[in-house]
């Protein structure tokens, strides 16, 4: 029991309470002054940084003549109100690994206004570049190939996202 009246004895003293009550100044005054700058660097480089708005799906590659490829894909009705012709569309086959191959770049170029079977709508995906990848190979094709795509509609800053965000939560 002497020891534990001992310490507390020690905490009441007037050097512990002083230290314990110290607070250096400057903490205070520039602790706010870089918490802002911390923020308002974050805000600067969230504009800069790129974030598309994607929409993927599925495509077969196919030929029309000898050096001239497209792919088809299929949409649904929901995302088809933001695909438009023009748009880019980056393309990994399937066979290909796109660590070792990467992607095809294309276009949409058109797209069908009676729907499938399956309540989809076609679209015509062109290949400017033919079969060669971002990382300068050529994949060799092979009728109704199958790749993943990602048709990029919309390609806002991160810095706008977030004031999106912001506007919805302050409306509500």
């Amino acid at each position: 029991m002497d020891i534990i009246h001992q310490a507390q004895n020690e905490l009441k003293s007037d050097e512990v309470q002083e230290l314990i009550s110290y607070r250096p100044h400057w903490i205070i005054r520039n602790g706010n002054s870089i918490f802002l700058l911390i923020l308002f660097l974050l805000l600067v480089f969230t504009w800069f940084i790129k974030y598309p708005d994607v929409i993927k799906g599925s495509l077969k590659l196919t030929v029309i003549h000898e050096n001239h490829y497209y792919g088809q894909m299929l949409a649904s009705k929901a995302g088809l109100m933001k695909i438009k012709p023009g748009q880019k569309v980056l393309i990994w086959v399937d066979k290909y690994p796109s660590s070792e191959f990467g992607y095809l770049r294309g276009t949409i170029g058109y797209m069908s206004t009676a729907p499938t079977a399956g309540d989809s709508l076609l679209i015509k995906v062109d290949l400017p570049d033919g079969l060669n990848t971002n990382h300068n190979k050529t994949i060799v094709f092979r009728n109704n190939l199958g790749a993943q795509v990602e048709v990029i509609v919309d390609n806002r800053r991160l810095f706008d996202r977030i004031l999106g965000q912001l506007r919805k939560i302050i409306k509500r």
